[in-house]
C-alpha cells in the first residue's frame, strides 16, 4: 500500500503554512512597539504617576511624542516674540547713557547692530534654531545625568528608559511655552523679569548678578518638573524613596549650576561696549 500523501492533503498543509506564517506575520505587527504616544500626553499632567510607570516598562523609545510636542509649543512662542518685537520697533530701542561721547565709528557700530537685531533672521531664525537646540541639549544632559546619578546611587535600569524618563519630564516646559505665548499675545510686550528673579536685589555687582541668574532659573514650572522626574525615578523600582530623590536633586542641581556658568558668561559678553552682544 502507497504511503504518500494525496494530492488533496498536500494542498491542506501548504494552506495551513500560509496561515499560520500570516498569523505570526500579523502578530510581530502588532506587538511592534509604538515610538509616538501622543496619548500619554494628558495622562501625563493629571496621572503621572500611572502614566510614567507605563513609560518605564515602555518596549524601546519612547521620547519622540513628547520631544515634537516641546518643539512645536517652543516655535509657537519664539514666533509670538518675534512678532512683537518687530511690531514694538525691536532692535535696541534705548540709547547707552554715554553714546553722546562715543566716536562717530563707535555710533555707527552701535546703530549697524540695532538694525542687525531688528532683521527678520535675528528675531526668527536664529532663536528658533537656538530654541530647538537647547531642548535636544537640555534633554540629553538630563538624560546622561540621570542615568549617572542612578548608577551612582545603585539602581541598575536601562538607559533607554532613563531617557524616555526624562523627555516626559520636560512635559511642564511646554506647558510654560503655551502660558507665555497666551501672554504674549494678551499684553503685546516682551516677556521680563523671568522666575524669581525679581526677588534678587538690583545693586549692579558681580553677586547681585549671580543671584538674579540663579532665581531667573527657578520657577513652579521648574519645580513640577523636579517632581515629574522624581515620578520617573521611583518608576523605575532600582531606588529607595530617599535615594530616589538624592538622585533627582543632584540631577537639578548640576543642571542649574551648568545653566548658571553659561548664564553667567552670557552676561559679562552683554556688557561689552561696542557690538554688544546678541537661548
Amino acid at each position: 500500500m502507497s504511503s504518500d500523501p494525496s494530492p488533496s492533503c498536500l494542498v491542506l498543509g501548504k494552506v495551513s503554512a500560509m496561515n499560520e506564517t500570516s498569523i505570526a506575520e500579523t502578530t510581530s505587527e502588532s506587538e511592534k512597539p509604538r515610538r509616538f504616544h501622543f496619548d500619554w500626553l494628558l495622562p501625563a499632567v493629571i496621572r503621572p504617576r500611572k502614566t510614567f510607570e507605563q513609560i518605564a516598562h515602555a518596549p524601546g523609545s519612547v521620547w519622540l511624542a513628547p520631544i515634537v510636542v516641546l518643539m512645536a509649543l517652543a516655535l509657537a512662542r519664539v514666533m509670538a516674540a518675534g512678532v512683537i518685537q518687530q511690531a514694538t520697533g525691536g532692535g535696541i530701542n534705548e540709547l547707552p547713557p554715554d553714546f553722546q561721547y562715543w566716536s562717530p565709528d563707535q555710533q555707527a557700530q552701535f546703530q549697524q547692530a540695532a538694525a542687525m537685531t531688528s532683521n527678520p533672521v535675528f528675531v526668527f531664525v536664529f532663536p528658533a534654531i537656538i530654541t530647538v537646540l537647547t531642548i535636544w541639549v537640555s534633554w540629553l544632559i538630563v538624560g546622561g545625568l540621570l542615568n549617572l546619578s542612578m548608577a551612582l546611587f545603585g539602581a541598575r535600569g536601562g538607559g533607554a528608559a532613563i531617557m524616555n524618563l526624562a523627555a516626559w519630564s520636560f512635559i511642564p516646559f511646554g506647558v510654560r511655552d503655551v502660558v507665555q505665548t497666551i501672554a504674549l499675545i494678551a499684553t503685546q510686550r516682551p516677556i521680563q523679569g523671568a522666575g524669581l528673579a525679581g526677588f534678587a536685589p538690583a545693586d549692579g555687582g558681580i553677586l547681585s548678578a549671580i543671584i538674579v541668574i540663579a532665581l531667573g532659573l527657578i520657577d513652579l514650572y521648574v519645580i513640577w518638573h523636579v517632581i515629574l522626574l522624581r515620578v520617573g525615578v521611583g518608576a523605575t523600582g532600582g531606588l529607595s524613596s530617599g535615594r530616589a530623590w538624592a538622585s533627582t536633586l543632584l540631577v537639578m542641581f548640576l543642571s542649574l549650576a551648568g545653566q548658571m556658568i553659561i548664564g553667567f558668561i552670557g552676561l559679562q559678553l552683554s556688557q561689552l561696549t561696542v557690538g554688544r552682544f546678541f537661548f
